[in-house]
């Protein structure tokens, strides 16, 4: 299969990866740079990346415009973005560029606009204000980019300013605590690169600026969503075999305080999409005898993202998660499709490598393994640090039985995965990686037909897993796919009823899967499962 040959060459290939998917570029596409901080100290470096985030979202509601969002142009900088191949990846018509700095008593932003077609200035301009009272500049900056936009572009544009009544202390700590949670905000991944100790105290710092935000103007809903994000993080880092209590608390104050955000904005898309993502989290943590609850709690998750995405159909975040919700429900055309959603309504968003996972995954599901393996490819492409894709090849021919890879293949993957761990150290949570892609491979061998190879590397596995009882669960799931790929039928009951066990709200994910169809649609054994699921080992 020449996409396979592709997506494996890419494993291994020593020529630089694409930088991204290729767009037509749109007159009326603007992409909102991060302005540069040119204090001697770095002291304007929040006020910066505060006022980009400002003008983003102040432009970001004006129709005659399309604003590329912040995560989609984070991290770059001249001369990156005067090249073309960064503006044909954003397919944007105009940049727009700024610098911040002080002169004496003053603050001086000096912006930018940059024809993407030719690569000239078209349009400079400046800004002049007090350094203490830089927060007006948020609303004299949007207004000046809207202003230059529309001679440039020669279009009415509206602005409609959201002038925030929160004083100047707490829209820098705003920012800032933005700067410090925004990467730890994910809908399934873990933290990456942190120590516990290390991302506690960050998210204690993030949610002690919050605080300053949401005392100093109670109608201000930012700083309180934000802290309903920050109470996930840090739920997060708790190990919910030791300390299942103080998991939840943790998000039973995450739900309080986006339920707050709520009744500031109501039917605000963000904060109906963060109270869905927290449900499913709940649901997420409840066992097999909490199966109702847990059922309960799924359906409250599908409500709220589905409220989301009416309220906000480009709102991608809640797109992945309701794709989440639904693929662990048994719905996994459903999934498929909201997944897409997600990208079409956000390219550049910020967990897009998430997305394009669970497009392999949801494409797997409905045995579409070639259309898996376009999605790998592009993920091994836009992501190469991220070793979920090359991972992904080992899944798709563990799963698939029309893909297989090759032994010498597999163990070209798994090298690459080596090297990966040593360029880039797996940090918090990420343990269980090292088992799955093993796991992964052992299922690929069985498919290329190296079975005893694949026995004996399970066998190291379970003694392994032995020894981290928090593996148990999703090693279950791993072990019941080879296992019956072997068929050991007894151990492939045996590991279904645990990961039933302990993933109860995904009975009908089980159900549905094409891995254990001839297995589960037998009633006596779909029955021996449950009950043994039940009963407990």
């Amino acid at each position: 299969m020449p996409v396979l040959a592709a997506a494996v060459g890419l494993v291994w290939s020593t020529s630089q990866p694409q930088a991204g998917e290729v767009l037509s570029v749109e007159s009326g596409r603007v992409a909102i740079f991060d302005f540069e901080d040119r204090s001697a100290d770095g002291s304007l470096a929040v006020v910066a990346r505060g006022l980009t985030r400002g003008v983003i979202y102040a432009l970001a509601s004006v129709d005659a415009i399309e604003v590329v969002p912040h995560h989609g142009t984070a991290g770059l900088r001249p001369p990156d973005v005067a090249s073309d191949e960064v503006v044909r990846r954003l397919a944007v018509g105009t940049v727009v560029l700024g610098t911040v700095q002080r002169i004496g008593a003053e603050v001086v932003v000096h912006v930018q606009l940059v024809d993407a077609n030719d690569q000239t200035y078209s349009a400079r301009s400046r800004i002049v204000t007090p350094a203490s009272q830089v927060l007006d500049l948020q609303d004299q900056l949007s207004e000046l980019v809207a202003h230059l936009l529309r001679v440039e572009l020669g279009r009415q544009l509206t602005l409609e300013v959201r002038r925030s009544s929160a004083v100047q202390e707490s829209w820098l700590a705003v920012n800032a605590a933005q700067d410090l949670a925004e990467h730890l905000w994910r809908a399934q991944g873990p933290i990456p690169d942190q120590t516990a100790v290390g991302a506690s105290a960050l998210l204690a710092s993030a949610d002690s600026l919050l605080d300053v935000g949401a005392v100093a103007d109670p109608m201000w809903s930012e700083p309180i969503l934000l802290k309903a994000r920050v109470e996930v993080a840090r739920a997060k880092l708790v190990d919910q075999a030791a300390s299942r209590m103080r998991y939840l608390a943790h998000l039973e104050r995450a739900w309080d305080w986006a339920d707050s955000a709520l009744s500031i904005l109501p039917d605000d898309s963000r904060a109906l999409g963060v109270l869905g993502a927290i449900a499913y989290e709940q649901a997420r943590t409840l066992r097999l005898d909490d199966g109702p609850s847990a059922s309960l709690q799924m359906a409250l998750a599908d409500s709220l993202l589905g409220l989301a995405v009416r309220a906000d159909a480009k709102n991608a975040e809640a797109w992945a998660t309701l794709g989440e919700v639904q693929r662990m429900t048994g719905r996994v055309g459903a999934s498929r499709a909201s997944a897409l959603r997600a990208l079409e309504a956000d390219p550049y968003l910020e967990n897009a490598s998430d997305i394009l996972h669970r497009l392999i995954i949801s494409s797997l599901e409905v045995e579409e393994p070639a259309e898996a393996l376009t999605w790998v490819e592009r993920g091994l492409r836009n992501f190469p640090q991220d070793r979920r894709f090359a991972e992904a090849l080992l899944t798709v021919s563990s799963w698939s039985g029309v893909v297989t890879l090759p032994p010498d293949s597999i163990d070209r993957v798994l090298e690459h995965l080596e090297r990966l761990e040593t360029v880039r150290p797996s940090g918090l949570l990420r343990e269980y990686s090292y088992i799955y892609r093993q796991a992964a491979s052992a299922g690929a061998l069985v498919r290329s037909g190296e079975v005893q190879r694949a026995r004996r590397t399970m066998d190291s596995l379970r003694v392994l897993v032995d020894q981290q009882p928090a593996w148990r669960a999703p090693f279950s799931w791993d072990d019941a796919h080879v296992s019956w790929l072997l068929a050991d039928t007894a151990r492939t009951v045996e590991q279904l009823a645990f990961w039933l066990r302990t993933h109860p709200v995904n009975e009908n994910y089980l159900k549905s899967s094409f891995l254990f169809r001839d297995l589960t649609s037998d009633a006596e054994a779909w029955q021996l499962i449950r009950r043994t699921a039940r009963e407990g080992n």
